[in-house]
C-alpha cells in the first residue's frame, strides 16, 4: 500500500461508532472488586461524571487429568459515563476500558485515556498492564444503490471476492479478517458486510472497517503513549489506503 501524507488530514464527518482503548492487568486488583478509593474518584468525575456501578460475574473453568472445576467470582464493574452518556470508562478489577461514541478527535480521545491509567497508577501501586489495545469500529453506511456493490467507496483491493458468483444465489454476508505483525504489535483488520438481517440476504448498504492494534508485554500505566501513538498511525495509514476519494469527499460533505 502506498505512503499516505496524514499530517493535515482532518474529516469533517465519520462513521465511527466506537473508538476503544483497553488495558489489562497482569494482575487483579483485589481492592476494585468491591470498592473504589473516594480519592480515585473525586478525580475520574472531574473527565467522567456520571458514575453508575453495577455487579458482575466472571465464571473461571479449571481443567485437570481427572475433573472440570469452575469457580464463579463476584466483582463490581464501575461506570462511568461523559455528562451527555458520549464516552464511558469501565474499570474492573483486571481491566481498564474507555469507550468514545462521538469520536471528535485522537489527542483528546487519548488524553482521556492516559489520565484515567495515570490516576490508576497513582492509586495502585501494584498495577502494571500485560496487554494495551486501540480499536476503531467503523460502520460505513450508504444509502442509494446495490446494496453490495462498493466500488468507488472503498478501495478495490479489498473487494475482489465480491466478484466471486453462484448462480442463482445472492451474499447474505461477506466478512474477511487479516492480520498483520508490526515490530512490536499485531494488528487485526476485519472488514465486509456483516448483515444485520441474516441469514437473509443482503438487504442494507453496511460497510465495516474494523482495526484493533493490540501488544502482550508487562507495561508500566504511565508510559503507554507510545504504544498508543504507532497503533493510531498504522490504523490511520490502513483506513487511508481501505478508502476512494469518493469516499474522502463523503466524508466531508
Amino acid at each position: 500500500m502506498p505512503e499516505i501524507p496524514l499530517n493535515d488530514i482532518c474529516y469533517s464527518s465519520n462513521f465511527l461508532v466506537e473508538v476503544i482503548a483497553r488495558i489489562d492487568f497482569v494482575n487483579p486488583i483485589s481492592t476494585l472488586v468491591d470498592r473504589i478509593p473516594k480519592e480515585l474518584v473525586k478525580d475520574i468525575l472531574k473527565r467522567f461524571p456520571i458514575l453508575e456501578p453495577q455487579k458482575a460475574v466472571e465464571q473461571h473453568v479449571q481443567l485437570s487429568k481427572d475433573e472440570v472445576s469452575s469457580k464463579r467470582t463476584e466483582y463490581t464493574e464501575w461506570k462511568f459515563f461523559g455528562k451527555n452518556r458520549e464516552k464511558e470508562l469501565r474499570i474492573t478489577p483486571s481491566a481498564i476500558l474507555v469507550v468514545c461514541k462521538e469520536y471528535s478527535s485522537y489527542e483528546k480521545f487519548k488524553d482521556d485515556f492516559l489520565s484515567i491509567c495515570k490516576m490508576i497508577s497513582t492509586s495502585f501501586d501494584e498495577a502494571q498492564a500485560s496487554r494495551i489495545g486501540l480499536r476503531y469500529v467503523n460502520h460505513i453506511r450508504i444509502k442509494t444503490g446495490d446494496p453490495v456493490r462498493w466500488n468507488g467507496y472503498i478501495s478495490k483491493e479489498l473487494l475482489g471476492l465480491f466478484s466471486f458468483k453462484i448462480p442463482g444465489a445472492r451474499f447474505a454476508r461477506l466478512f474477511h479478517v487479516m492480520e498483520f505483525t508490526f515490530e512490536n504489535f499485531l494488528l487485526r483488520y476485519q472488514f465486509g458486510m456483516p448483515n444485520p438481517d441474516y441469514p437473509a440476504q443482503i438487504k442494507q448498504k453496511l460497510f465495516v472497517l474494523d482495526f484493533d492494534a493490540f501488544r502482550h508485554d508487562l507495561l508500566n500505566l504511565t508510559q503507554l503513549e507510545a504504544d498508543l501513538d504507532s497503533f493510531h498511525l498504522e490504523i490511520q495509514k490502513l483506513f487511508e489506503s481501505s478508502i476512494t476519494e469518493k469516499m474522502r469527499r463523503v466524508l466531508n460533505g
